[in-house]
């Protein structure tokens, strides 16, 4: 297991999601033209994956709370994020994931609304300081 580079994978997943949150011109433009977004996203590792490497399993390893504030960690269980919606959005959107023992596979699904998301499972590359994700094998999306 590699976990030096897990936990480089891990901080990239949470960085791509905190940055979806901040509050610059186009971020404003795309509130007024699709509506209201999540405020902030619950972030929940799992310790599994399915054998088809399509969706989380198991239990949550970590938990974290992303907003325009940044990323914090928290302790809560996923079935108690708020299921508030607001037209096509939940108020608070849900980012789950497994990372494999090293790290060269994500399992990733992102939801936030009713009708929108998407997942499945992604090769995860280096590129020099940061990382790549290419899809690989069977997605979802809604």
């Amino acid at each position: 297991m590699n976990e030096a580079l897990r936990q480089q994978v891990r901080e990239y997943l949470l960085k791509q999601c905190a940055e979806r949150h901040k509050k610059g011109k186009l971020r404003r433009i795309m509130d007024v033209v699709f509506g209201m977004p999540p405020d902030a996203t619950y972030a929940f590792e799992y310790a599994e994956c399915t054998a088809d490497r399509v969706h989380v399993a198991g239990q949550v390893t970590q938990a974290w709370f992303i907003s325009s504030d940044g990323v914090h960690e928290i302790k809560i269980n996923p079935k108690d994020v708020p299921q508030e919606k607001r037209g096509m959005w939940y108020r608070f959107g849900r980012l789950s994931f497994y990372i494999a023992p090293n790290a060269d596979w994500i399992v990733e699904a992102s939801v936030e609304g009713p009708r929108a998301g998407h997942g499945g499972c992604y090769r995860a590359m280096q590129s020099g300081t940061t990382f790549v994700l290419e899809p690989e094998g069977s997605m979802w999306i809604s």
